[in-house]
């Protein structure tokens, strides 16, 4: 793993399989001392395990349909996420509605 620091920027070569170059991008405020967890290495083993499955997932799955390593990522967490994120807020207000009149109709018969 690869890092240099560059006008409060750290980049870091994550070397994971079957992708040529990740890089992640962080920003490092080195006067107030503060250093992500990867630029320290102190990051447990357990989150980098899980991000490597996870990488080593999206990498297999642009590869079924045939898109880049890239493009599955604007997919998922650009587009698809998103979408999600938004229905499931909408299908929140909808039952918080419907158990408002509910309770509201309730009231009244009593």
């Amino acid at each position: 793993m690869g890092a240099f620091y560059n006008e409060g920027w750290t980049w870091l070569d994550l070397g994971c399989r079957g992708i040529d170059w990740v890089y992640l991008v962080c920003y490092t405020d080195e006067r107030r001392g503060y250093r992500p967890a990867e630029a320290r290495q102190e990051q447990p083993k357990m989150i980098d395990a899980i991000f490597d499955w996870c990488v080593r997932l999206l990498v297999f799955m642009a590869g079924q349909l045939g898109i880049t390593y890239k493009a599955i990522n604007v997919w998922v967490f650009v587009i698809i996420w998103p979408v999600f994120t938004l229905v499931l807020i909408g299908l929140l207000i909808v039952q918080w509605l419907r158990i408002r009149r509910l309770t509201r109709t309730m009231g009244n018969t009593r």
